[in-house]
């Protein structure tokens, strides 16, 4: 039997859920409980994925896997001071509030035991990172990072471009690059693994890595994961491209408070269709921001202007797309256009992509009773289709 305080336990699971997958396979599902030497481990996988949370207890060693739902919202609801734990034969005994029984699932007559997560022994890359430096690249990043199950999803590339010192990520939409950089050599991560890693509490994570393992360690929290290998489909090249040679492109500084200002009221005439298409143009005096029926017009005042005569023509993003990438640029930023290339945001240390709708296919056809319907030329309606990367 162990007897832990709720609190921390809580804050425990709370943790250890982000690594928790289900439908996978059945371990994947759970959370392990291990106690050894007088520490509590908390665990949880995805095979591809491990996450370990630790904790000083006084108690009887044990080492199993649970539900990991249950445990969880049990935990969560738990109002005692502690929680004590005690392993029987079938089941492993909860008492807070009152007693519970979790049932322990057997694997060819043993109950699952927990996880264990790999260790690197002969690492060929160690090092440490700070975790203010990781959380920047996440905040600024945090626009092109794919949802789950997304086609687009490629990965978080550290280290992906130019040389070796940025983050970059893209969603086929959006591409972000910060310049900061976290390992020795380029490191292609999932998803999942970023939301592991910024669950760890601690200033400073040392890191050891050995050819595509690698492990990320705390006082309390460690987080392994393997790298993607399709390292060679990540579009650094691409993007790159798109950012070179700024100088000979026309650009503007733009207030970011007025901005979003001028995005939200005219939004308002934006109708709910896919894509809910806003459309600029970089006028001699100012960005005018419309919708495509032209029924909502702003006109932004410049900062300053570089190569701005007003023959630019009008272009189309996605309204929600816009806001979310002009939320994590800084007061003031660097706005970079080119024809119909991605709109390009500068600020010191980060660049954003945002790709451009195509307004010149505006037909959607919708199949009603063997009838087509054509929308009203006055229609909001603009194709899903961006001009691509």
């Amino acid at each position: 039997m162990i007897k832990i305080e709720t609190k921390r336990l809580q804050t425990m699971t709370s943790k250890v859920m982000k690594g928790v997958t289900f439908g996978i396979m059945p371990i994947s599902s759970m959370i392990g409980i291990k106690v050894e030497n007088n520490e509590l481990f908390l665990t949880a996988t995805d095979q591809l994925n491990y996450i370990e949370v630790k904790e000083k207890v006084v108690g009887d060693d044990m080492d199993v896997a649970v539900p990991a739902n249950l445990l969880n919202k049990l935990v969560q609801k738990t109002t005692t001071k502690d929680v004590k734990l005690t392993l029987k034969d079938n089941y492993l005994q909860f008492k807070g509030n009152g007693n519970y029984k979790l049932e322990l699932t057997l694997d060819d007559g043993e109950h699952l035991k927990s996880p264990v997560l790999p260790d690197i022994e002969t690492a060929d890359e160690k090092g440490q990172i700070e975790i203010k430096d990781f959380k920047e690249i996440l905040k600024n990043n945090s626009v092109s990072l794919p949802k789950n199950n997304d086609e687009n999803d490629a990965g978080f590339y550290f280290g992906g471009c130019y040389f070796g010192k940025e983050a970059i990520t893209f969603d086929g939409k959006v591409a972000s690059v910060t310049e900061i950089k976290l390992f020795k050599k380029p490191f292609l991560m999932c998803r999942e693994a970023l939301g592991l890693i910024d669950k760890m509490n601690s200033e400073v994570i040392k890191y050891k890595r050995e050819n595509d393992c690698l492990l990320l360690e705390s006082e309390k929290e460690r987080v392994y994961t393997l790298e993607l290998d399709n390292k060679e489909l990540y579009p650094t090249e691409t993007v790159e491209d798109f950012f070179a040679d700024l100088k000979n492109q026309s650009s503007c500084k733009l207030v970011k408070p007025e901005l979003l200002s001028a995005i939200d009221r005219v939004s308002i005439f934006v109708k709910e269709k896919d894509n809910r298409p806003v459309i600029l143009k970089f006028e001699e005096g100012g960005l005018k921001i419309t919708n495509k029926t032209g029924s909502s017009s702003e006109i932004l005042e410049y900062k300053n202007k570089n190569n701005i005569d007003g023959d630019a023509e009008e272009i189309a993003v996605n309204y929600e797309l816009l806001k979310s990438v002009v939320n994590v640029q800084k007061p003031e930023f660097e706005l970079y256009f080119n024809n119909l290339d991605p709109l390009k945001f500068i600020n010191e240390g980060t660049k954003h992509l945002l790709s451009l709708i195509d307004i010149n296919n505006q037909i959607e056809t919708v199949e009603v009773e063997e009838e087509t319907s054509v929308p009203d030329e006055n229609s909001d309606y603009i194709s899903d289709e961006e001009i691509p990367f």
